[in-house]
């Protein structure tokens, strides 16, 4: 957990401007939520850390089945650090769903020229930036692990068939409202919803929009993670 200590630092100055915000606002419950989203993005990295213990300290059986167990929560949970992005409709009382049936039922409201708007600006980049970095390591982490198991193609379909499923678990989980455990616990009853919803053509469009823009994301961070990674090594 040691090299994951600078998140740690991340996550102290996130706390610290939204201290700032509320001190400002004068009210402290605003954007709290973020400080659980942020612990659901950071999930990954752990069940990641699961996996190299399990793959370290067991054998045989036992250790296949942790190792399965551990890859498939982490798939549910990936789309968590993804999703941070869709924060950003917090902004704009008109855009933000938080709420089935496209209601809402949390906005904040902000006058003509609030610097406010600004400084949570700020926050919200933050915590993307946060969400980007943590789930760009954990794609970086997975693709590392197929490329010593697997040629090139498959690998890459692997990984673009994740990039496909995370797409499609941040647009549920803002529009459908689905949390990662519930496609555990009620997968069919998340597959229905998903499939009601897009017959209407207003929202397949809004769904083809949010699946690139989020796949798009994911490549980037990839990306970004492992140029860094890279550049890293040319470095030492």
């Amino acid at each position: 957990m040691m090299r994951y200590k600078p998140l740690f630092y991340f996550f102290g100055v996130i706390t610290a401007i939204w201290l700032l915000r509320s001190a400002f606002a004068g009210t402290i419950g605003v954007y709290s939520f973020l400080a659980w989203n942020l612990f659901l993005a950071i999930i990954p990295l752990t069940l990641h850390s699961t996996v190299l213990w399990a793959r370290s300290r067991l054998s045989g059986m036992v250790r296949r089945i942790v190792t399965v167990f551990s890859a498939a929560a982490w798939l549910l949970f990936l789309p968590n650090a993804f999703y941070l992005l869709t924060d950003f409709m917090h902004l704009n009382p008109q855009a933000l769903v938080n709420k089935r049936d496209n209601e809402n039922h949390f906005a904040i409201v902000y006058e003509r020229g609030d610097a406010l708007y600004i400084l949570d600006s700020l926050l919200l980049v933050c915590v993307t930036l946060f969400g980007a970095i943590v789930g760009g390591i954990a794609l970086y982490q997975a693709y590392r692990y197929l490329r010593n198991r697997f040629q090139k193609p498959l690998r890459l379909a692997i990984i673009g068939a994740v990039v496909c499923m995370v797409a499609v678990g941040v647009y549920i989980g803002r529009y459908g409202r689905w949390n990662s455990w519930d496609a555990l616990y009620r997968p069919f009853d998340v597959i229905a919803d998903l499939i009601t919803s897009l017959a209407d053509p207003a929202t397949f469009h809004r769904f083809t929009i949010m699946i690139v823009t989020i796949v798009v994301f994911q490549l980037l961070c990839l990306w970004a993670v492992t140029y860094a990674a890279s550049f890293r090594k040319i470095g030492d």
